[in-house]
C-alpha cells in the first residue's frame, strides 16, 4: 500500500510540474502567443514570405529577428500592428547576408512581451507556391527578449 500512495505521490508531482509549462503552449493551428519561431530560407530559387497577424483588440509591437544557420543575428525589424492587421514580410527583399536560417518574432504591449499574433510562412520555389506552414509558438520564457 505504501509503495502505490509513493507511487501515486511521485506521478502528481509530475504532472503539477509539467502543467504550467502544458499551459504555456497552444494547440497547434495559429494559436495566439507572444513568441513565433519559424525558418527562412533563399537558396535554389527559393523565397520565404512571412505573414503576422494581430487578431486581438490591442495595438502590438512586433520585432522580427533573423538569424543565419550559425545562430548569428542578422537583421531585426519592427512593425506596430493595429487590431486586425496583417504584416507581410517578403525574406528576400530584407537582403540577408546568408541564405536560410531562423526567425523570431516577439509581440510587446506596453514594453513588455504580449500575447497576441498569430504567424504563417509560405516557401516559394521559382514563385510558385511550394508549401504553407504555421510560426511555431514557443512560451516566452523560452523565446527571451532582443534589443534593437
Amino acid at each position: 500500500m505504501r509503495n502505490r500512495v509513493l507511487a501515486l505521490a511521485a506521478i502528481l508531482t509530475f504532472v503539477c510540474a509539467i502543467m504550467p509549462l502544458a499551459a504555456e503552449l497552444p494547440p497547434s493551428g495559429g494559436s495566439l502567443s507572444a513568441c513565433l519561431v519559424g525558418t527562412w530560407d533563399s537558396r535554389n530559387d527559393t523565397g520565404t514570405v512571412l505573414q503576422v497577424v494581430n487578431p486581438t483588440n490591442v495595438y502590438l509591437l512586433v520585432k522580427a529577428a533573423f538569424y543565419d544557420d550559425g545562430e548569428k543575428k542578422l537583421k531585426m525589424i519592427e512593425e506596430k500592428m493595429s487590431p486586425n492587421d496583417l504584416w507581410e514580410i517578403d525574406v528576400l527583399g530584407l537582403g540577408l547576408a546568408a541564405k536560410f536560417g531562423v526567425v523570431k518574432l516577439i509581440s510587446y504591449g506596453r514594453d513588455v512581451p504580449e500575447i497576441g499574433i498569430i504567424g504563417y510562412q509560405k516557401q516559394y520555389l521559382k514563385g510558385q507556391l511550394l508549401d504553407s506552414t504555421i510560426l511555431q509558438p514557443v512560451p516566452i520564457r523560452y523565446c527571451g527578449t532582443f534589443g534593437g
